[in-house]
This record gives C-alpha cells, sequence and structure tokens, in this order.
C-alpha cells in the first residue's frame, strides 16, 4: 500500500500492523493486516 499512496502523493503513517493515509478531501482511510501481511480490514473516516 505505500507504494501505491507514494505514487499518488498521499500522505500515509504506519502504525504496527496499520497504515493511515490522508486522502485530499481532508478523509482517511485506515488499512490493517494480518500477520501474514495482507490486509485484513479498510475503514474509512469521512469528513464531515
Amino acid at each position: 500500500m505505500a507504494g501505491y499512496f507514494d505514487h499518488h502523493g498521499i500522505a500515509q503513517r504506519a502504525d504496527g500492523d496499520r497504515v493511515t493515509a490522508d486522502l485530499p478531501s481532508g478523509d482517511s482511510v485506515d488499512i490493517d493486516f494480518d500477520t501474514a501481511g495482507r490486509i485484513a480490514h479498510v475503514s474509512l473516516k469521512v469528513s464531515p
């Protein structure tokens, strides 16, 4: 995921098994990975 976000110039940060990206709209997306490195859960936080 980091390469995808880098390619599109999207700010991101990693915290353990989670990557959070700040989208240009002001929204953010959290991507959680399992112990095998696979995407386990995606959550979108929409700004009001």
